[in-house]
């Protein structure tokens, strides 16, 4: 589960960006996939610190470096 803080009244959970990549390895192009999902289902406010457009960046950059620690490299 990928849940987000900071990009709304309360923390929201990715459920999209999660479907997209579940069951799959986890390649490129299911990341991009997961995290245009995750662009559609976070709504995030402009606040004092940042505009929503980079919110939503910081979303989809934390994003990926979850799956990328989360990915098991095998040799």
């Amino acid at each position: 589960r990928f849940v987000f803080l900071g990009t709304g009244n309360i923390p929201m959970q990715a459920r999209q960006a999660a479907a997209a990549l579940e069951g799959t390895r986890a390649e490129p192009a299911q990341v991009v996939a997961a995290v245009a999902a995750l662009a559609q289902e976070l709504l995030p406010a402009a606040d004092l610190y940042n505009d929503a457009k980079t919110k939503l960046h910081l979303a989809g950059v934390l994003l990926r470096r979850a799956v990328a620690g989360l990915t098991v490299q095998t040799s």
